[in-house]
């Protein structure tokens, strides 16, 4: 889970708090992302994971949960905001939703 989460270079580091420094944003989202993937779940739903990380972070993430659920045959619904290109490639299906409207690409 470490290496599909990129975080095996950062095994042996603190998270850290507001008085110690430990790991970058991007890392302890994935940390976060990571605690969330323990245990037997097939199915995970998650809200806005990409607020306050940088695209090429945000990328990162989303292509360690696809590597995921794909070798667990499970399923991730995933809101994000204004999503780069190549992090939208990563989904399967995608629905786009603005003022109520719904458009669906499979």
């Amino acid at each position: 889970l470490l290496q599909i989460l990129g975080l095996d270079i950062c095994a042996d580091t603190m998270v850290g708090d507001e008085m110690l420094r430990g790991i970058s944003g991007g890392q302890r989202k994935r940390v976060t992302t990571g605690e969330m993937l323990v245990g037997p779940a097939n199915a995970l739903f998650m809200d806005e994971i990409s607020t306050g990380l940088d695209s090429s972070t945000t990328f990162q993430i989303v292509s360690s949960l696809r590597q995921y659920v794909h070798i667990l045959n499970g399923t991730a619904v995933i809101s994000l905001l204004q999503p780069a290109p190549e992090t939208y490639d990563l989904f399967d299906d995608i629905i786009l939703c603005k003022n109520n409207i719904f458009l669906m690409y499979e």
